[in-house]
């Protein structure tokens, strides 16, 4: 860092997959709600083009090039791959804090209202280190709520004490210190909204309903998307599962062991042969839960080996800054 971004200054992380019809309109209604915000002095959006199939960065270079004036800029970076949306948030966060005081990240395609970011963008900017959005789902189905709420406390579980409400994601602003703390957790499978959670700094909560996605198909989120997303963070995002699962495997040990002996006694007394076939039923359901422990460590495992690897998060194929 060859100097500290001025005051006022504030960089919009955007990750964007396959967004070619939704970034114009982004951009529209980022200039529309964000540049009128009271203190705010320069603002650039970082776009972060995930490894797009479609035309995405040649529609953020033409926009670029059309819409750059003194507070306003337009940047591109650009992976030679699909690394996923939480190494398109590391990249961008990189860069954003080389040029703005405070950092914003948020979806293309507007999920994340623009006029709930230009209010986080003003706590921010009036003082607030942190401000995080808490999602609200008005028609998502009941079935659907109940599984994001059980991922949810199992993510607590996991989380070495690093606490969130129910409903946080990324979308968030947090000033520039926050980001250069961030970005020391060097980690190579990245968990975005737990990594802020670890880093414990508090947080003012500004709550809001997602709103219907405006083109593009890059971002949604299907239900193996959600339970994929639950497993790298139970696995990458702390300790506490796997202290947790080895004492509870060492509980369900002893408790079939009881199990065992009480069936054994009870068909003895009785007579009753129908005991070894209870007993064989509740074993299965132990050996069930300890194969469903199993799954947890291995990907425990899994996310060690990926970490002694060392490779990099994602490869940059081209960037579009103000010293380029």
């Amino acid at each position: 860092m060859t100097h500290t971004p001025e005051l006022g200054t504030l960089a919009v992380v955007v990750p964007a997959l396959n967004e070619e019809s939704a970034i114009a309109e982004f951009i529209h209604e980022a200039q529309a709600h964000l540049l009128p915000v009271g203190g705010l002095t320069r603002l650039t959006l970082v776009v972060v083009d995930d490894g797009s199939t479609d035309s995405t960065a040649d529609v953020v270079k033409d926009l670029a090039a059309q819409h750059r004036s003194d507070n306003f800029r337009i940047e591109l970076v650009r992976f030679t791959r699909n690394f996923g949306k939480d190494a398109a948030v590391y990249a961008g966060v990189q860069r954003a804090v080389e040029v703005a005081a405070h950092v914003g990240v948020m979806d293309a395609d507007l999920q994340h209202p623009m006029h709930v970011m230009a209010r986080m963008a003003k706590i921010a900017i009036s003082g607030e280190e942190h401000v995080v959005g808490v999602m609200t789902f008005p028609k998502q189905k009941p079935w659907y709520s109940a599984l994001k709420k059980l991922l949810h406390t199992l993510r607590e579980v996991a989380s070495d004490g690093a606490t969130e409400p129910q409903g946080v994601g990324d979308f968030r602003v947090f000033s520039r210190r926050i980001g250069l703390e961030f970005l020391k957790l060097h980690e190579r499978a990245r968990f975005t909204r737990g990594m802020f959670s670890y880093l414990g700094f508090p947080a003012t909560f500004v709550h809001f309903e997602v709103e219907p996605r405006r083109g593009g198909n890059g971002t949604r989120w299907p239900l193996y998307k959600l339970i994929s997303s639950a497993i790298t963070a139970l696995a990458s995002q702390g300790t506490g599962l796997l202290a947790r699962l080895v004492t509870w495997s060492a509980v369900l040990m002893v408790g079939s062991f009881i199990i065992a002996v009480v069936a054994a006694v009870f068909m003895l007394v009785s007579g009753n042969l129908s005991g070894p076939m209870v007993l064989l039923v509740v074993l299965v359901g132990l050996q069930a839960v300890h194969l469903l422990f199993s799954i947890f460590i291995a990907s425990h495992a899994t996310f060690t080996l990926r970490e002694t690897q060392k490779r990099p998060a994602y490869i940059v194929r081209e960037t579009l800054t103000d010293e380029n």
